[in-house]
């Protein structure tokens, strides 16, 4: 399965690029994530999550593959293991920064 999601934030790149790589401060904005260990490389947690009824919670690790300044893009691998069943989970999520681009005279005007 391949999900592709975009969206702007009002920062420049460079510091949109440092929050992107900072694992301790990211973490906590995905719901039901605990980060238990960062080592600037790899990092291991749990994260919860509730479908229905049901409480999942996977115990997991991670780890950068690919961190490129220059083009603005990282990889990273991340998988985990339901702690109460064998269920698993893997990804390799990828994500590009792009400058944004601004169109002067293109707002809408109320008279």
């Amino acid at each position: 399965m391949k999900l592709d999601h975009s969206f702007s934030v009002p920062v420049p790149m460079k510091e949109a690029w440092s929050v992107l790589l900072d694992v301790p401060r990211v973490a906590p904005c995905m719901p039901g994530a605990t980060l238990s260990d960062f080592d600037g490389q790899e990092f291991t947690g749990t994260v919860r999550v509730k479908a229905g009824p049901m409480v999942l919670i996977y115990a997991g690790k991670g780890r950068f593959v690919e961190r490129d300044e220059a083009a603005r893009r990282m990889v990273m691998e991340v998988s985990g293991q339901d702690t109460r069943g064998s269920g698993t989970a893997a990804a390799t999520v990828t994500a590009t920064l792009a400058p944004t681009v601004t169109r002067r005279g293109s707002r809408c005007r109320r008279t």
